[in-house]
């Protein structure tokens, strides 16, 4: 779904906006939600017509500048340097916490009840594990 020139993010805080005139990657459903304030480009890619929010939970891949003031609100998961990342992962529920580790950590599961710090240990292991390939 994502491209070269798109960069993946996933939304932490939100909301986070993206303005108009500006190109997203979105899945389809995600397209189908905004479907009267985008215009389909090709492929996964849209032109935003209005600005759009990516509530938290989101993916989407974008190709223009982050707005620093949001910074803390999203992560790029391949940035595992990025000197908040831990923080931001701090900052997410338990069910984030397992969504972002199904989308970008391999399709990892946590066992029920599991803590959400062991959670975050369990990211950041796949993570470091990544760097070393």
């Amino acid at each position: 779904m994502f491209g070269k020139k798109f960069k993946k993010y996933f939304v932490v805080g939100g909301p986070y906006q993206i303005h108009a005139g500006q190109h997203v990657e979105i899945s389809k459903e995600q397209a189908r939600k905004r479907k009267f304030v985008s215009k389909h480009i090709k492929d996964d890619i849209y032109e935003c017509l209005s600005p759009f929010q990516f509530k938290a939970g989101e993916i989407f891949g974008f190709n223009g500048d982050i707005d620093k003031r949001f910074a803390k609100v999203i992560i790029d998961p391949y940035a595992k340097e990025d000197s908040g990342f831990i923080e931001k992962l701090k900052l997410m529920s338990a069910g984030q916490l397992k969504y972002y580790a199904r989308v970008n950590c391999n399709k990892m599961k946590f066992e029920k009840d599991l803590p959400e710090s062991e959670m975050i240990e369990k990211i950041l292991s796949f993570s470091e594990d990544k760097k070393e390939v």
